[in-house]
């Protein structure tokens, strides 16, 4: 460690007795470094205190790069911001290496002598203060300061008188009546294109409503006909953050859409939801649609990087977040996208056999379909080919089986090419697989593993998804095998004729959930579609 020290400091006046004395003088001292003189280039802080310690300083002066040789010290000082009037005074200096970091204080402080006040001698004693002489003239203004911030605005103001009330309109809001014509209110717009007949705008509080309906049993609240072409609608709705159209029912169906060749209810979006529907009924559907010709029944199309078309979310164990049926060869539910068509955060079940189909290569008549291999483990795997060399190989695990695979209840199966050999495994970790054979041959191997995350898996379990919903709902036997449907009948949840067996339901604590009496058919007709005749 480096240490500086100050042995000797001196302070010497500069002046001239001959010539007007000034305040300077000149600070000498001997500096050493590690018990050597210095030598080198210094800064220098000279701080002057009217107590030989703490305190703050009066004054300082900076003398940077200051030469030193051989341990002198050398500054010219001038302490012009206090007058030597006889008061006690001391001089700390703080040094430190030319564009060092932090400076080394010397102690202690060293006391002004004598000679730098004999300034005051050279012309005598100085006399008293003369009177304070008269005041100067006031000196020109100063260029105006820039302009100070906005002061806080005002409070407001009394409102003013009321206006004088307009002519009556043709209707005076807020209005209410009851009339029994077939047609009580009917507007035609004639505008050849962007007309709009009914325009209303609310305010952006929650519950507010443009448009509010309500129908008999029968009748409909809200009914959109389009005679136009396809780009035509019968009822549009659009927000920017909300909803365009929201449906909402107790027991019915919030939205019903119907089409013969085009879609029944097509909901798009680039952030939001396209379609979204809330049901508050057990026996209620959120959104349904039925198509009676070769279209689809209810079609979401997202383009956002993190949208999805069609998105189902249940918040008990009986309900369907998405549920589609057909009843001839049709799909129930078709996902289709670049990177994922249908995809599930949980688990994922079917009732009938998984399999990946692909297109036939010479039979436009025909397609491939494989099945899943099916066990009662979740099981991972990998295979491969080593050679063993001198009796013995090593396999390295591939690091994406390790981070998916228990390390419990891995196997290996190990077969020899070529020629008869015997095939042993020494050891087997998620790290490395040994092998060793009677003869170097090569050897094809299978490597079996448990999922990480379903090591516990469980084949039988409580029934959850073959519990009827209400007392006529069998909608949950839909696609179902025959082998299926028999257990069902066997097992006693359903009678022979396929309904639902009460005294199971019962026996299970199944009728005591709410909506258990409530119709909820799985072919449930669509609503009665508007007739055009009901338009002006």
């Amino acid at each position: 460690m480096r240490t500086l020290m100050g042995l000797f400091a001196g302070l010497l006046w500069s002046a001239a007795l001959a010539a007007p004395l000034g305040s300077d003088f000149t600070y000498q001292g001997q500096l050493s470094e590690n018990g050597q003189p210095a030598s080198g280039s210094y800064d220098v802080q000279f701080a002057l205190y009217t107590e030989p310690s703490g305190g703050s300083p009066v004054d300082t002066i900076d003398r940077d790069a200051l030469a030193v040789s051989d341990g002198l010290l050398n500054a010219q000082l001038d302490f012009t911001a206090v007058p030597f009037d006889g008061q006690a005074l001391w001089v700390e200096v703080r040094i430190r290496h030319a564009g060092g970091s932090s400076y080394t204080t010397l102690t202690p402080r060293r006391a002004l002598s004598a000679t730098p006040y004999a300034l005051y001698a050279a012309s005598g004693t100085p006399g008293p203060q003369g009177p304070i002489g008269p005041q100067g003239p006031q000196g020109p203004v100063g260029a105006t300061g820039a302009q100070g911030p906005q002061g806080p605005a005002g409070a407001t103001g009394a409102a003013g008188p009321q206006g004088p009330q307009g002519p009556a309109g043709v209707v005076t809001l807020p209005y209410s009546g009851s009339d029994g014509s077939a047609m009580s209110f009917s507007i035609t717009n004639t505008q050849a294109s962007n007309g709009k007949a009914v325009v209303v705008t609310t305010g952006p509080g929650a519950g507010s409503y443009g448009v509010l309906a309500s129908a008999g049993a029968v009748g409909t609240g809200i009914s959109g006909i389009a005679d136009g072409d396809a780009s035509s609608y019968g009822v549009w709705g659009r927000t920017d953050q909300g909803y365009g159209v929201v449906g909402d029912s107790d027991s019915g169906v919030g939205v019903y859409g119907s089409s013969s060749t085009s879609s029944g209810v097509r909901g798009f979006t680039s952030t939001g939801q396209g379609v979204y529907g809330v049901a508050s009924s057990p026996v209620g559907v959120g959104v349904y649609g039925y198509h009676d010709g070769t279209g689809t029944g209810v079609y979401g199309r997202a383009t956002g990087p993190e949208s999805y078309g069609v998105f189902g979310e249940v918040t008990d164990r009986d309900s369907w977040g998405v549920f589609g049926s057909t009843q001839g060869n049709g799909i129930g539910v078709v996902g289709a996208a670049p990177v994922m068509g249908v995809y599930s955060p949980g688990n994922l079940g079917a009732g009938g056999a998984k399999t990946f189909i692909e297109p036939h290569p010479t039979d436009p008549g025909k397609e491939i379909r494989y099945a899943s291999l099916e066990g009662r483990e979740s099981g991972t795997y990998f295979r491969g080919t080593v050679k063993l060399v001198h009796g013995q190989a090593t396999i390295e695990v591939p690091e994406d089986f390790r981070m998916v695979s228990s390390e419990h209840g891995l196997t290996v199966v190990a077969t020899p090419i070529g020629e008869l050999a015997t095939v042993a495994c020494l050891s087997k970790s998620l790290d490395r697989i040994v092998l060793r054979g009677s003869a170097d041959v090569e050897v094809d191997y299978v490597v079996n593993g448990l999922r990480k995350a379903f090591a516990d898996f469980q084949p039988v379990r409580e029934n959850q998804m073959f519990v009827p919903r209400s007392r006529d709902a069998t909608d949950f036997t839909l696609g179902l095998p025959e082998e299926s449907l028999r257990r069902l009948k066997a097992n006693g949840i359903l009678n022979a004729d396929g309904s639902v067996n009460q005294a199971t339901a019962h026996r299970f604590g199944w009728d005591r959930k709410p909506g258990w009496n409530l119709s909820r058919s799985s072919s449930a007709p669509p609503p009665q579609r508007p007739l055009k005749s009901a338009s002006p």
